[in-house]
């Protein structure tokens, strides 16, 4: 998602040299560590885990950050490369945990369903999810062209296209949010209104002593 938007950070970032050159490999360091640490240790804390609070606040924290991010382009301009790019690690950071949190909550809600179409259906999303952000910045740059590029490549880098990348994925993050509360309150009215779809919980069979 980050790096689809180097163009951009690369006009952010253009007088430094130092941020030029490595922040891809920052923002890919970044980002790896933090989801994998992330994913440990959510795996250890499965007891008594909400998992449909964890794929809310996730989303809470993609709108969040993308939020800040498309603010970022129009305000906070004349900043320094090294606020900018403390900023941008925050951002990245927050990204990754709220990755961490929706993989592992997504899946494990899913799993309760025990329906194995829908963890093919998440699987599927998740291979969809990741020729998005290629589309949505093809399509944010087109947007922008025609009116504030007249050279080629000024277009990609520009503010305005920057802008729309980012609240796109902040309008994504919010319409999932919709859905996914839609579908915890379905849910729940479903089980409330037929609770023989829940699992049986039978006593244990009584124990039988056989005296000698």
């Amino acid at each position: 998602m980050f790096l689809a938007a180097s163009p951009y950070f690369q006009h952010r970032f253009s007088s430094s040299a130092y941020f030029l050159t490595h922040f891809p490999s920052y923002i890919t360091s970044v980002s790896t560590v933090t989801n994998v640490v992330s994913m440990a240790i959510l795996t250890h804390l499965q007891r008594s885990a909400s998992y449909p609070r964890r794929i809310v606040t996730a989303l809470c924290l993609n709108i969040m950050c993308f939020t800040l991010l498309a603010i970022s382009t129009t305000l906070f301009r004349s900043i320094s490369p090294q606020t900018y790019f403390a900023f941008l690690m925050l951002m990245v950071f927050t990204a990754g945990l709220a990755a961490a949190l929706c993989q592992n909550g997504i899946f494990a809600y899913v799993s309760g369903f025990q329906v194995p179409k829908y963890t093919q259906g998440i699987m599927t999303g998740q291979a969809v999810a990741g020729v998005l952000p290629c589309i949505a910045q093809i399509v944010s740059v087109l947007s922008v062209s025609g009116s504030e590029a007249p050279e080629p490549g000024v277009g990609q880098e520009s503010s305005k296209s920057a802008f729309v990348y980012f609240l796109t994925a902040t309008v994504v993050s919010a319409l999932t949010l919709l859905a996914f509360l839609y579908l915890v309150r379905r849910h729940d009215r479903t089980m409330t209104r037929f609770p023989h779809n829940k699992a049986p919980s039978t006593p244990p069979p009584p124990v039988t002593t056989t005296e000698t």
